[in-house]
């Protein structure tokens, strides 16, 4: 259906919609997570995203984003290692849908300190891999909304900053490394 969150679940947890459905109105409103599979095996994990709306829904359960989605329904096991989800509850980002400065406007970027958005995330994502060695398993997702823009505007914007971060994660992409885009 229409929204990320709804298709992007499923896929973050495992399993289909309705065993995750059926895990969350449990008692024990566990969360099963594809990071608690990475973790069992030895890996490090990570999940950022550009969340685009504040915190705003905390209350309401936070289903704007995978992050907001996850925390405080998986356990420690479940969860990724880091999701610094909160560094980006902050008042130049604005809500993405009712807000006229919003993402979604034509044109419209997310930007903290003059740098848009993505170009924060795809750093942290690089200085995640950098600060581990290379015999460590690493699982990582970096949500950018810079495509989520209905009139895809803003596209364009990557291509100054996705090169060099892949062309930086070249050794690793070349040996053992999975890369979804």
């Amino acid at each position: 259906g229409y929204n990320s969150m709804p298709n992007m679940a499923p896929f973050l947890a495992g399993s289909d919609a309705a065993d995750l459905a059926a895990a969350l109105s449990s008692a024990a409103k566990e969360a099963p997570t594809i990071w608690a599979d990475f973790k069992r095996h030895g890996a490090r994990t990570f999940l950022l995203e550009e969340i685009h709306d504040g915190c705003a829904d905390l209350a309401q359960g936070g289903t704007s984003s995978a992050s907001k989605y996850f925390h405080g329904r998986a356990s420690a096991a479940s969860a990724p290692d880091h999701a610094p989800w909160q560094i980006f509850c902050q008042p130049e980002l604005r809500p993405c849908c009712d807000d006229p400065a919003s993402i979604l406007r034509p044109g419209r970027r997310q930007c903290i300190g003059g740098v848009d958005l993505h170009a924060h995330l795809l750093d942290y994502t690089r200085r995640f891999w950098e600060g581990h060695p290379p015999q460590q398993r690493l699982m990582g997702l970096a949500n950018l909304m810079t495509a989520h823009e209905h009139f895809m505007t803003r596209l364009g914007i990557l291509d100054t900053d996705l090169p060099p971060f892949l062309q930086g994660l070249a050794h690793r992409l070349r040996s053992d490394t999975a890369l979804l885009i």
